[in-house]
């Protein structure tokens, strides 16, 4: 026999466990039963007879008395079991009754999980009546029942009286504050509880007060699980009180409840006198950099901590400094840093690595969906060069691209403590992946590595599958392509699906090899071959005034997360490549900013963020991604309130930082285009867009100096200042030449931080009423102070989307001859994405059918040998209600898939 001591039955025909449990006499058994308690009378007398099952776990969700008196009677007798699993069940009544009898007999029974069943009050009060008789129960599990303050009471009683139980889960059983002043008395008389784990039951300030009242004098819990509560920064005060001189706690969990920075000042006093915490866990909360800061500043040097999760909070780098503070002198002996979804830039990056290069301790680290970019992982690369500790290292959906990867590739080869790597879901291409592989074959420590994109080409995934082989030291390769065994189930993002056949039959045409394994060597993965149509197909998603998205201010979150979904789902189905998502609709966010406040139209509230958390922008780039789809961050530079809004200004507005550039121009407050310090500060808020977020474009449209209502826009005291320091360009060029010096510095500034994001720009349609002959309107040169085509001549763009708002046919405003016109200013080769007005099918007194939109498509594809590349729809709502059945004409249009136009220039 082997020595292996543990075996799961699972599910298994009767006659087969039979045969099996004949031949075994040295293991311990795991009968695991799910679905099948049909049998469950010859399954317990399977039980009864073979006398060495250890567990027994049953799922029927059809539990019935009969039953229950069948399972009861078989552990009266049993001898060895320690635990019993009887989770989704929906058992009740006399059922209980007949297990609640036996469990008082039996000697043997250490663990009881009733999780997920209908436990109410009268259950809760027959397992209260275990407590008070087992002698043998340490862990019991109750969470998702149906326990009132009634049956809450039946089990703190007999808890208070019972000496074993070490374990209690009330997880997901709607505890209020009835419930927790029984709770807190169990844990001031209780003498064994070492964890208790009361997570998702909606605890508040009141409920945790009672709680840590009962913690206060309580010298025996060294686990405490809050997870999933509504506990906020007035909670974490009781909380923090209580523990501050507690000698047992060990593990504080308070993952995704509501704290933020003034919580974690009242928590951070614990470690001034604590030295047996080693484990907080403050996930998905809302803390900042000074909540870091607090937290940082309180560790002593001889503080116990060493597992610290701040996973999705949004501490930033700054934040990111203060904690590579304490690693670089290894102030305090962490084990484990858990950093992941906390808008950390290369800053930040930068500083957490030079600390981890010469941290002593740190054996884990997670800084998955940051914002680290090649150039963050370069630094790390560096930091994993002399770092001799660290095992286990998570860079997942970090944007990193094949540079970052070969600097990785790089020190693993020097690197010799690593043992897991996750890089899932960055920007892995050929070159990549054939760096790193070659540098995985001198490595000798590294055990798992996760390189899982479903964007993964089939050359670096069958580069990748040939070298695993050859490191004798990874057991685990998780990509689900280098897995697939056969083609069908690889879509090649350029290709589409592939077919096994034979290779002679595909001569013209690209195959690849280790796709169909389980086929004969000569069956190959077939791809027909035609090269993908570069192509930009975009629409703008517009959050002014609710446009677009989302439907309201005082929507759910979960409501206008599955709103975004809808609409990236569509662009998909549609074989479009790109949204263009206005983040900054009126000097606000709809992300999370330090600089502006939150914005009106995702909350309701200027100023307020939202709740549940989340940022929108961060969703909307990871699960674009995820659907091949770009994301462009469309900003507007310079109004600070819409018409008609009312809502007061939040002090982070920029109309609250400037007052004294901030005008009221109609219905509007405008900033002032002419003061430096707004032009500044419109260029920093970009700067933090491009350094937190991985967003492939930023894009500005046509408000710049506003459309006039009929009065001079009162910018009169800024172009005396001008002329007092010597200026002496008149009014109007004053004007264009303060929008111009806006614009490169934003192509400067987001070209240094990230080269490879794209800056667009989308301008009213006419340059100059006249220019070209015949075409006659609004002329943006004059009336909104851009010299648009300037931009263009100049290359201070990389592309430009004209808003060729008008039909074909009208001559004074035709749709080809000012696209014509615009591609001949492109002098440095700069794209020319055609933005049309889809929303004329819907609006005007001349309502388009959508052959219009059809002809405006095929008009600018005719033109695409002179860089008129795509098209941008405005807005989504008429792609979304498919106005003129629209879907089914761009569904022709775009049959097949297109590319991002590639710019050479980047």
């Amino acid at each position: 026999m082997s020595d292996k001591k543990d075996l799961c039955l699972l599910a298994l025909p009767i006659e087969v466990i039979f045969h099996i449990l004949d031949e075994l006499d040295e293991f311990t058994i795991i009968f695991y039963v799910r679905n099948v308690c049909t049998q469950l009378k010859t399954i317990t007398d399977t039980y009864y007879e073979y006398q060495s099952f250890t567990e027994l776990a049953i799922e029927d969700r059809n539990l019935d008395e009969e039953k229950m008196q069948f399972l009861a009677q078989s552990l009266k007798d049993n001898t060895l079991v320690k635990t019993l699993i009887l989770a989704w069940n929906r058992f009740y009544g006399v059922g209980i009754q007949y297990l609640t009898d036996a469990i008082k007999i039996n000697r043997t029974l250490t663990t009881l999980d009733f999780r997920s069943n209908a436990i109410g009050d009268h259950e809760a009060q027959s397992i209260g009546n275990i407590l008070l008789v087992n002698t043998t129960l340490m862990t019991l599990h109750l969470h998702t029942n149906e326990m009132s303050n009634r049956g809450i009471h039946y089990l703190a009683n007999a808890l208070e009286h019972n000496t074993t139980l070490t374990t209690l889960s009330l997880y997901n059983n709607k505890i209020n504050i009835q419930s927790s002043t029984y709770l807190a008395n169990v844990l001031q008389n209780n003498t064994t509880i070492t964890m208790l784990y009361l997570c998702n039951n909606k605890l508040g300030a009141q409920e945790t007060k009672h709680l840590a009242d009962g913690l206060k004098t309580n010298r025996t819990v060294q686990e405490l699980h809050i997870v999933d509560n509504e506990i906020n920064n007035l909670g974490t005060k009781y909380l923090a009180d209580a523990l501050e001189n507690n000698s047992t706690l060990t593990i504080l969990d308070l993952e995704n409840n509501s704290i933020r920075d003034e919580g974690i000042q009242y928590l951070a006093k614990i470690f001034k006198n604590n030295t047996t915490l080693t484990t907080l866990d403050l996930g998905n909360n809302t803390i900042g950099f000074n909540g870091i800061k607090y937290l940082t500043d309180s560790l002593q040097e001889d503080t116990a901590l060493s597992i610290l999760n701040l996973y999705n909070n949004y501490i930033g780098s700054t934040g990111a400094r203060y904690l590579a503070k304490i690693l670089r002198i290894n102030k305090v002996k962490l084990t484990v840093l858990h950093l992941g979804s906390n808008h950390i830039g290369i800053e930040g990056i930068s500083d957490l690595a030079i600390a981890i290069g010469n941290n002593t301790t740190l054996t884990s680290l997670n800084l998955e969906r940051n914002q680290l970019l090649s150039e963050g992982a370069k630094y790390l690369a560096d930091a994993l060069k002399t770092n001799t500790t660290l095992v286990t290292l998570h860079l997942g959906e970090n944007n990193i691209g094949d540079a970052g990867i070969e600097c990785l590739a790089q020190a693993l080869k020097i690197n010799n403590t690593l043992t897991t790597l996750t890089l899932d879901h960055n920007r892995i291409q050929f070159q990549g992946a054939f760096d790193f592989a070659n540098a995985l074959q001198n490595n000798k420590t590294l055990k798992s590595l996760d390189l899982d994109y479903k964007e993964m080409v089939a050359e670096e995934a069958q580069y990748f599958a040939r070298t695993s082989r050859k490191i004798k030291t990874l057991t685990t390769l998780l990509s689900y392509h280098i897995q697939a065994d056969t083609c069908n189930t690889y879509n090649h993002p350029q290709y589409g699906i592939g077919q096994c056949i034979n290779q002679s039959e595909c001569p013209n045409a690209l195959y690849l090899s280790g796709l169909c394994e389980s086929k004969p060597s000569n069956i190959q993965c077939c791809f027909s071959v035609e090269p993908m149509k570069e192509e930009f197909r975009a629409i703008w998603i517009a959050t002014v005034t609710n446009i677009d998205w989302p439907s309201s201010g005082t929507a759910s979150p979960a409501q206008q997360q599955s709103e975004l979904l809808d609409i990236l789902n569509k662009v998909q189905e549609l074989n479009m490549n790109a949204v263009v998502f206005q983040v900054r609709p009126a000097s606000d966010a709809l992300y999370f900013s330090a600089l502006e406040p939150w914005s009106y139209y995702l909350t309701g509230k200027h100023g307020v963020a939202p709740s549940p958390f989340w940022d929108p922008l961060a969703f909307i780039v990871n699960e674009a991604h995820k659907r091949n789809i770009e994301v462009h961050a469309w900003l507007n530079p310079y109004r600070a309130r819409t018409a008609g809004a009312t809502y007061a200004l939040a002090s982070t507005n920029m109309a609250k930082r400037f007052p004294q550039y901030a005008y009221t121009y109609g219905q509007y407050i405008w900033m002032d285009p002419g003061a430096t310090e707004v032009q500044q500060f419109t260029v920093n808020v970009t700067e933090d867009i491009v350094t937190r977020y991985a967003v492939d474009g930023i894009h500005i449209d046509d408000y710049f100096y506003p459309y006039s209502d009929g009065t001079e826009f009162p910018d009169a005291a800024t172009y005396a200042a001008y002329q007092a320091q010597g200026g002496h360009l008149n009014k109007s060029d004053w004007r264009r030449s303060n929008v111009n010096t806006l614009i490169q510095s934003m192509y400067t500034r987001i070209h240094a931080v990230r080269p490879k994001v794209k800056f667009g720009i989308s301008p009213f349609g006419i340059w100059k009423s006249g220019i070209p002959a015949g075409i006659s309107g609004l002329s943006s040169y004059d009336e909104l102070y851009c010299d648009s085509r300037m931009w263009l001549e100049e290359g201070l763009l990389d592309y430009m989307t004209p808003q060729l708002y008008w039909a074909i046919d009208p001559p004074a405003q035709s749709y080809p001859v000012l696209l014509n016109w615009w591609l001949q200013q492109s002098a440095k080769g700069r794209h020319v994405y055609a933005g049309n007005a889809a929303y004329k099918m819907t609006q005007g007194t001349v309502q388009w059918d959508a052959h219009e939109i059809v002809r405006q498509i095929n008009i600018t594809r005719s033109m695409q040998d002179r860089l008129a590349l795509g098209n941008v729809f405005f807005s989504t709502k008429e792609i979304m209600r498919n106005a003129k059945g629209i879907q089914s004409e761009l569904a022709i249009l775009y049959k097949k898939k297109a590319i991002i136009p590639k710019m050479k220039w980047l």
